[in-house]
């Protein structure tokens, strides 16, 4: 298939790129470069520098090739920056988006799955978040999403294209072969900044809130590994395009850590102890985020291949150190 990935030159965008490079697919990466990085697009896909809402340039890209699929990552994600700031948070993450979809729907391109977020939920302090639990998002970022996840379910049950709604939890690792893994301006996701420290970066690591309903007090995330959740993406567009069907997944692994569990995972994987210091809790945060998975297991054949938390933390901490060399 021909595909369009937006937001290819990220974290997550650049490891799609390259599961559907490995699997045979031709792929076109759409980025601006403000969050992402030109180093983490795979030499194999084409490449074009525009933000999502650049529509004539972007239409250009089209005419030239019938895509058969197009998987959309790019957007703004930091849950406490969009606090500050939420006005450029719907600007970037739903009104941009939403002209790049209609050129999506105007060219025809019939599958399209969209990364969503755990982050539309209301926090659930017992039990596993299922698909169809309440939504309350707990921040601007969370209500981007959301948003747009209603407009795309509106268009694809007029019969736009197939759709996949995909609900991450906490992203974390690195490609196995070292080939792409986090690489930021400003560090915001934990086991960055773990691996961080863990190579000389950080002198310091600071968690904040140790005041949760949780039994350390400390906050509790479901981590899944970054190579697993693109796997999760491949198999949910063969899926949507060989069933013509619409499919809304969590995407994690069922089971939550807290961030005292993470940080002794990462003391002993590393041999070094965390020196970290507690601070009061970041607006939009919540005490406990675990994906219940039975829709993915029922809907998927997918058989993840790194969900032991000593795999993500290690991928992670080798990454840290090939970008420091």
């Amino acid at each position: 298939m021909k595909i369009l990935v937006t937001g290819g030159a990220g974290y997550i965008g650049s490891h799609m790129a390259l599961n559907l490079l490995d699997t045979g697919h031709s792929v076109t990466v759409i980025d601006d470069l403000s969050n992402g990085n030109k180093e983490l697009i795979p030499k194999e896909a084409d490449f074009l520098h525009a933000q999502v809402g650049d529509i004539r340039k972007i239409e250009r890209e089209i005419d030239l090739k019938k895509y058969d699929a197009a998987i959309h990552f790019a957007a703004k994600i930091s849950v406490e920056e969009s606090t500050q700031d939420p006005i450029s948070y719907f600007k970037n993450n739903v009104l941009q988006s939403i002209e790049f979809i209609e050129l999506c729907v105007k060219h025809q391109i019939k599958n399209f799955i969209f990364s969503s977020t755990a982050a539309i939920y209301k926090s659930k302090e017992l039990g596993n978040i299922k698909e169809d639990d309440i939504k309350k998002p707990n921040s601007p970022y969370g209500l981007s999403k959301l948003a747009l996840e209603d407009f795309l379910i509106e268009l694809s049950q007029k019969g736009a294209f197939n759709l996949g709604i995909l609900r991450y939890f906490n992203v974390a690792g690195a490609d196995p072969f070292k080939r792409s893994g986090q690489i930021s301006k400003v560090s915001t996701h934990l086991l960055k900044i773990l691996a961080e420290y863990v190579v000389g970066k950080r002198k310091k690591v600071f968690v904040y809130g140790d005041d949760y309903v949780t039994e350390d007090g400390t906050g509790i995330r479901d981590y899944i590994h970054v190579s697993d959740l693109v796997d999760i993406h491949s198999l949910t567009l063969d899926k949507i395009r060989e069933d013509s069907t619409n499919l809304i997944l969590n995407c994690g692994y069922g089971r939550g850590f807290s961030v005292l569990e993470i940080i002794k995972a990462f003391e002993q994987i590393a041999g070094k102890k965390v020196n970290f210091e507690v601070k009061r809790r970041r607006p939009g945060d919540v005490s406990r985020l675990v994906a219940d998975i039975t829709l993915l297991s029922k809907n998927l054949s997918w058989n993840p291949k790194y969900s032991h938390i000593e795999n993500i933390i290690s991928d992670a901490i080798e990454w840290e150190k090939k970008i420091s060399d």
